[in-house]
């Protein structure tokens, strides 16, 4: 588990941390699950979602983060972690 992932109105994540990400992929020739969970002031879950490195679209981000840090942004809606969908993805990885 690594905290790497910044809250906003895209998701998205620290450019480092996708890069090595990446690199342990295509080197040990697995897939990488990125999982976004959101609570709110309350510790309660609000939202759990997921993209597969190499399934889902993504671009640098065109501003850096208040904390200095660039970002990786996914290009579209990315699912809810549902078994359903984590079957759906895994089933068209390029693995």
């Amino acid at each position: 588990m690594d905290w790497k992932s910044k809250q906003d109105s895209v998701w998205k994540i620290n450019k480092n941390a996708f890069n090595s990400y990446l690199f342990w992929s295509k080197k040990l020739n697995i897939p990488i699950l990125i999982a976004f969970i959101l609570f709110d002031e309350k510790d309660n879950l609000t939202d759990l979602r997921f993209s597969v490195l190499n399934v889902h679209k993504f671009n640098q981000s065109k501003k850096d983060t208040w904390d200095k840090n660039k970002t990786v942004v996914f290009e579209s809606e990315l699912p809810f972690f549902t078994k359903f969908n984590l079957l759906k993805a895994i089933k068209i990885m390029p693995y």
